[in-house]
Protein backbone atom coordinates (compact mmCIF):
# COMPACT_ATOMS: atom_id res chain seq x y z
CA UNK A 1 0.00 0.00 0.00
CA UNK A 2 2.79 2.43 0.89
CA UNK A 3 4.62 1.76 -2.37
CA UNK A 4 1.43 2.49 -4.34
CA UNK A 5 0.94 5.76 -2.47
CA UNK A 6 4.55 6.78 -3.10
CA UNK A 7 4.24 5.86 -6.79
CA UNK A 8 1.09 7.94 -7.14
CA UNK A 9 2.74 10.87 -5.38
CA UNK A 10 5.73 10.69 -7.73
CA UNK A 11 3.47 10.54 -10.81
CA UNK A 12 1.43 13.49 -9.53
CA UNK A 13 4.61 15.47 -8.83
CA UNK A 14 6.04 14.75 -12.29
CA UNK A 15 2.80 15.63 -14.07
CA UNK A 16 2.27 18.83 -12.11
CA UNK A 17 5.91 19.79 -12.69
CA UNK A 18 5.48 19.30 -16.43
CA UNK A 19 2.53 21.68 -16.51
CA UNK A 20 4.43 24.36 -14.63
CA UNK A 21 7.50 23.98 -16.83
CA UNK A 22 5.58 24.26 -20.13
CA UNK A 23 3.83 27.41 -18.93
CA UNK A 24 7.15 28.85 -17.83
CA UNK A 25 8.74 28.09 -21.21
CA UNK A 26 5.75 29.62 -23.00
CA UNK A 27 5.97 32.79 -20.92
CA UNK A 28 9.73 33.02 -21.34
CA UNK A 29 9.67 32.79 -25.14
CA UNK A 30 6.37 34.31 -26.23
CA UNK A 31 6.40 37.75 -27.72
CA UNK A 32 3.90 39.35 -30.07
CA UNK A 33 4.61 39.06 -33.76
CA UNK A 34 5.46 42.56 -34.94
CA UNK A 35 3.45 44.37 -37.57
CA UNK A 36 4.59 47.50 -39.24
CA UNK A 37 2.24 49.17 -41.67
CA UNK A 38 5.13 50.01 -44.00
CA UNK A 39 5.97 46.33 -44.31
CA UNK A 40 2.35 45.41 -45.02
CA UNK A 41 1.30 48.28 -47.30
CA UNK A 42 2.58 46.75 -50.53
CA UNK A 43 0.47 43.64 -50.05
CA UNK A 44 -2.74 45.08 -48.61
CA UNK A 45 -3.32 48.31 -50.55
CA UNK A 46 -6.88 47.36 -51.44
CA UNK A 47 -7.82 46.12 -47.97
CA UNK A 48 -9.22 47.98 -45.03
CA UNK A 49 -6.24 49.01 -42.91
CA UNK A 50 -8.14 49.43 -39.62
CA UNK A 51 -7.44 45.94 -38.23
CA UNK A 52 -3.74 46.31 -39.06
CA UNK A 53 -3.64 49.70 -37.38
CA UNK A 54 -5.40 48.23 -34.31
CA UNK A 55 -2.88 45.37 -34.28
CA UNK A 56 0.01 47.82 -34.46
CA UNK A 57 -1.48 49.73 -31.48
CA UNK A 58 -1.76 46.39 -29.61
CA UNK A 59 -5.57 46.60 -29.57
CA UNK A 60 -5.67 42.89 -30.31
CA UNK A 61 -9.35 42.22 -29.61
CA UNK A 62 -10.39 45.02 -31.98
CA UNK A 63 -7.90 43.77 -34.55
CA UNK A 64 -9.14 40.17 -34.24
CA UNK A 65 -12.73 41.21 -34.88
CA UNK A 66 -11.71 43.30 -37.90
CA UNK A 67 -9.55 40.52 -39.35
CA UNK A 68 -12.31 37.97 -38.75
CA UNK A 69 -14.83 40.09 -40.68
CA UNK A 70 -12.41 40.68 -43.54
CA UNK A 71 -11.29 37.06 -43.61
CA UNK A 72 -14.91 35.89 -43.96
CA UNK A 73 -15.24 37.83 -47.21
CA UNK A 74 -11.66 37.69 -48.51
CA UNK A 75 -9.67 34.56 -47.73
CA UNK A 76 -6.10 35.88 -47.68
CA UNK A 77 -3.13 34.41 -45.79
CA UNK A 78 -2.15 37.85 -44.40
CA UNK A 79 -5.62 38.31 -42.92
CA UNK A 80 -5.75 34.79 -41.52
CA UNK A 81 -2.25 35.03 -40.04
CA UNK A 82 -2.89 38.36 -38.33
CA UNK A 83 -6.31 37.13 -37.17
CA UNK A 84 -4.56 34.18 -35.49
CA UNK A 85 -1.87 36.45 -34.04
CA UNK A 86 -4.51 38.86 -32.71
CA UNK A 87 -6.32 36.00 -31.00
CA UNK A 88 -3.07 34.65 -29.60
CA UNK A 89 -1.94 38.05 -28.36
CA UNK A 90 -5.26 38.80 -26.70
CA UNK A 91 -5.19 35.42 -24.96
CA UNK A 92 -8.95 35.11 -25.24
CA UNK A 93 -9.33 32.28 -27.74
CA UNK A 94 -6.35 29.95 -27.92
CA UNK A 95 -8.40 27.15 -29.53
CA UNK A 96 -9.45 29.39 -32.45
CA UNK A 97 -5.90 30.73 -32.81
CA UNK A 98 -4.62 27.14 -32.98
CA UNK A 99 -7.24 26.23 -35.59
CA UNK A 100 -6.22 29.19 -37.76
CA UNK A 101 -2.53 28.33 -37.45
CA UNK A 102 -3.21 24.69 -38.36
CA UNK A 103 -5.18 25.79 -41.44
CA UNK A 104 -2.41 28.16 -42.47
CA UNK A 105 0.22 25.46 -42.01
CA UNK A 106 -1.62 23.22 -44.49
CA UNK A 107 -1.66 26.06 -47.05
CA UNK A 108 2.15 26.56 -46.91
CA UNK A 109 2.21 30.37 -46.79
CA UNK A 110 5.10 32.79 -46.50
CA UNK A 111 4.44 32.66 -42.75
CA UNK A 112 5.45 28.99 -42.46
CA UNK A 113 8.33 29.48 -39.97
CA UNK A 114 6.24 31.86 -37.85
CA UNK A 115 3.39 29.35 -37.89
CA UNK A 116 5.70 26.61 -36.58
CA UNK A 117 7.02 28.95 -33.89
CA UNK A 118 3.71 30.24 -32.60
CA UNK A 119 1.99 26.85 -32.95
CA UNK A 120 4.77 25.30 -30.90
CA UNK A 121 4.44 27.94 -28.20
CA UNK A 122 0.66 27.68 -28.14
CA UNK A 123 0.87 23.90 -27.90
CA UNK A 124 3.17 24.34 -24.90
CA UNK A 125 0.63 26.66 -23.33
CA UNK A 126 -2.00 23.98 -23.95
CA UNK A 127 0.40 21.40 -22.41
CA UNK A 128 0.68 19.33 -25.59
CA UNK A 129 4.43 18.74 -25.33
CA UNK A 130 4.70 16.05 -28.01
CA UNK A 131 3.07 18.20 -30.70
CA UNK A 132 5.00 21.27 -29.58
CA UNK A 133 8.24 19.35 -30.08
CA UNK A 134 7.12 18.43 -33.60
CA UNK A 135 6.46 22.07 -34.45
CA UNK A 136 9.84 23.20 -33.13
CA UNK A 137 11.58 20.42 -35.08
CA UNK A 138 9.82 21.55 -38.28
CA UNK A 139 10.95 25.09 -37.54
CA UNK A 140 14.58 24.04 -37.14
CA UNK A 141 14.40 22.13 -40.43
CA UNK A 142 12.88 25.10 -42.30
CA UNK A 143 15.38 26.91 -44.56
CA UNK A 144 14.40 30.39 -43.31
CA UNK A 145 16.10 29.77 -39.94
CA UNK A 146 13.52 31.94 -38.15
CA UNK A 147 13.92 31.56 -34.35
CA UNK A 148 16.16 28.49 -34.80
CA UNK A 149 18.25 29.11 -31.70
CA UNK A 150 15.19 29.66 -29.56
CA UNK A 151 13.50 26.52 -30.91
CA UNK A 152 16.66 24.50 -30.17
CA UNK A 153 16.80 25.87 -26.63
CA UNK A 154 13.15 25.02 -26.05
CA UNK A 155 13.64 21.48 -27.37
CA UNK A 156 16.55 21.02 -24.93
CA UNK A 157 14.34 22.18 -22.06
CA UNK A 158 11.52 19.89 -23.15
CA UNK A 159 13.83 16.88 -23.18
CA UNK A 160 14.23 17.36 -19.42
CA UNK A 161 10.51 17.15 -18.76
Amino acid sequence: FISIAISLAVVFFVLSGESLDTQEVYTQYFDSYPATLNELNSEIDSRDMLPFKAYEREAYEVAAEGFRRQFETESQPDLQFYYAMSLLNSGNNDAEAMLQLENLERDATKYQPQIYWYSGLLLLKMENVAEAKNQFKKLIDHPAKYKNREAGAILQKLEKI
